[in-house]
């Protein structure tokens, strides 16, 4: 099963513990979903986008469910812990993929830009 986001609206300026976002759940090319976080901290809700998908989201839900846990590394003030997978779970690790890819290019970007002007050191991932 082919699970991705698209339609991807991000609004960083009112994120606060969270990313303020909309994206439409996509499954093997087919739209059967939406979801969204208002961006205060609170969870992300996902949704069939008609009475028409919400078997196929009923699917995806169960889906969900039956994949690894999610398995967060310890930070410096967290231990190490996991967390029992399920759309949401899913939901927020696709937008955590499209966010880092999308800061990866911004770097990318302003580094071939210092390019021009001079010797850059280090590499995109640890340039600033």
């Amino acid at each position: 099963m082919n699970i991705e986001l698209r339609n991807i609206k991000v609004n960083e300026s009112f994120s606060e513990e969270t990313t303020m976002f909309r994206a439409s759940i996509y499954v093997d090319g087919k739209k059967i979903g939406e979801c969204n976080n208002d961006g205060h901290g609170g969870n992300t809700f996902c949704e069939p986008t008609s009475p028409q998908t919400r078997q196929q989201f009923k699917e995806l839900e169960d889906y969900c469910k039956t994949l690894p846990p999610k398995v967060y590394p310890k930070m410096e003030d967290f231990e190490e812990f996991s967390v029992n997978s399920n759309l949401e779970v899913v939901v927020d690790g696709l937008l955590d993929e499209y966010l880092k890819e999308n800061d990866m290019k911004k770097q990318l970007k302003k580094m071939e830009k210092d390019m021009l002007r001079g010797i850059v050191y280090g590499t995109p991932e640890k340039y600033h």
